[in-house]
């Protein structure tokens, strides 16, 4: 029977594995939402698993790390201008291009473009650190 050490053991080797192999984990759910789909019974988990990574990726945050951003705030300042200015921007001039400038879908391009940059991006810092 598991006691509550053991379990916490079991999890944090599993984390451990997971963590040294996250690249394929991503590749794979990418693989089979392409070869499957119809694959729409996990649709459900994907709000909670997203919110479990961003979780778990702020509780890996400590102040030291808030401070080397703030000393060295470069990269994340060219990620947020890169999701909040430049892919808004890109995506409403190639929706006016393509589909006209009075197109309701320009405005879904232009969400359709920025949130999976925006998810994208939570997810591989925290693989990455």
């Amino acid at each position: 029977m598991f006691t509550s050490t053991r379990m916490t053991a079991l999890l944090a080797r599993m984390n451990r594995l997971l963590e040294r192999r996250m690249f394929i984990v991503v590749f794979a759910g990418i693989a089979l939402g392409w070869v499957y789909p119809d694959l729409t019974a996990l649709k459900v988990a994907v709000p909670f698993l997203f919110g479990y990574m961003t979780f778990v990726t702020a509780l890996g945050v400590s102040w030291r790390n808030v401070a080397e951003v703030a000393g060295s705030p470069g990269p994340v300042l060219y990620l947020l201008a890169l999701v909040h200015l430049v892919m808004p921007f890109l995506a409403s001039g190639l929706g006016h291009l393509a589909l006209g400038g009075d197109s309701p879908y320009a405005a879904g391009l232009v969400l359709a473009a920025c949130i999976p940059m925006a998810v994208t991006s939570v997810i591989w810092s925290g693989i990455l650190g």
